[in-house]
């Protein structure tokens, strides 16, 4: 039987990824290594997120290299690297460059009083300051409304359901992962192992699954 609630933010916020974080910059595990798997192509790039702490605050930094070949020969490419900094759970400043498929984009986002403002496709968005790029790593802010996208900065209105727990594969180990579902804008399943730690992310392109798994 499948049980769906609305997560409210202050049961999110006990789950921890970033427990103790409030007060302290404290940085996971690094580096944290995901492959990207395409339901046709198979294993098609790599995923791979930094940590480091610069005083209070915490520094995050994203590879991303993604190939697609068909026959031998390369039908699409991406390549993308993000930076966030954030300070307990508030984003502090955001850019992010990334090459699709010969299309170039930077899109930045910082505070500006007490709102972010970001800079992409479309320039001087303003948006509630509790506004966080849509990659999932922290799962103490993915139960926000208000997200941008990591590549182009389009603002989205989401919102995060808790369903039933998954076993997920990571390496050699099964582990029963904490599911949650986004909808609205941006529709995705995202996992986390019970301490918080990002496992796995599956979406939907094109009526195909893509799923970035933990390795």
């Amino acid at each position: 039987m499948r049980v769906t609630r609305i997560i409210p933010v202050c049961c999110l916020l006990s789950l921890g990824l970033m427990q103790g974080f409030a007060n302290a910059c404290e940085a996971p595990a690094s580096p944290a290594a995901f492959v990207i798997n395409h339901e046709t192509y198979g294993d098609i790039g790599t995923h791979t997120l930094t940590f480091a702490c610069d005083g209070d605050q915490l520094i995050v930094n994203t590879e991303v290299d993604v190939e697609v070949k068909i026959l031998f020969v390369t039908a699409y490419e991406r390549q993308a690297h993000y930076r966030e900094v954030w300070q307990g759970n508030q984003l502090i400043a955001y850019e992010a460059r990334t090459n699709d498929g010969g299309h170039h984009y930077l899109t930045q986002a910082k505070i500006d009083g007490d709102e972010m403002v970001i800079d992409g496709i479309e320039k001087g968005v303003r948006v509630p300051l509790e506004t966080v790029p849509s990659h999932p790593w922290n799962v103490d802010v993915i139960d926000r409304p208000t997200v941008f996208g990591q590549r182009d900065g389009r603002v989205h209105k989401v919102y995060v359901e808790a369903t039933e727990e998954e076993a997920v594969t990571i390496g050699d180990k099964t582990i029963v992962a904490k599911k949650y579902s986004v909808r609205g804008d941006l529709e995705r399943e995202l996992l986390y192992a019970p301490d918080g730690t990002w496992l796995q992310w599956r979406l939907e392109r094109d009526g195909k699954i893509i799923t970035i798994t933990r390795q």
